[in-house]
């Protein structure tokens, strides 16, 4: 997004790590200047398609939390290849998750949640629903709603331990 939650989150959480993936070239501009506002170095960025770098970019078992915030759900038949949740995505994400580790997912759009939750059922990626983390930082997007009374729905998944 443009780098409101990630500006939150480095700031709040100076002792961990955050990788962010930005497919837009202004929002990882936008990203880098609030983040370097916050005058922490914890965070690196970078610019592409995370469901194509994701399993590039970090080890497997290695990342305590990751972040799905408001992508784009992409309708039309053809752009479906363009849409970020998909089953080799959270498959991806899974691999990446260390035991305990949480995966966010917020979205603004009912359809794309039911869709997600469609994915979990039957548990494919060793992740179970899980209560969210506490103080969380909100996306500009997630402001937006809430500013203008527009639902948004979240949730969340733990990797079980052993998986």
């Amino acid at each position: 997004g443009r780098g409101h939650f990630m500006a939150s989150m480095v700031a709040a959480r100076p002792t961990h790590r955050f990788l962010v993936i930005e497919a837009r070239m202004r929002y990882t501009l936008m990203t880098l200047a609030r983040v370097h506002a916050t005058g922490q170095d914890n965070v690196r960025l970078v610019l592409g398609d995370a469901k194509e770098l994701l399993a590039n970019l970090v080890l497997p078992g290695s990342v305590s939390a990751l972040y799905l915030l408001f992508p784009d759900p992409w309708w039309k038949r053809k752009h479906e290849k363009r849409r970020v949740a998909t089953p080799e995505f959270l498959a991806d994400v899974s691999t990446a998750l260390k035991p305990g580790g949480v995966f966010v997912f917020r979205t603004d759009v009912r359809d794309y949640l039911d869709l997600v939750d469609q994915l979990f059922e039957g548990n494919p990626f060793g992740l179970v629903p899980a209560p969210c983390p506490e103080g969380v930082a909100l996306s500009h997007r997630h402001m937006k709603c809430n500013q203008l009374g527009l639902p948004t729905w979240e949730r969340c998944y733990r990797k079980e331990t052993g998986v």
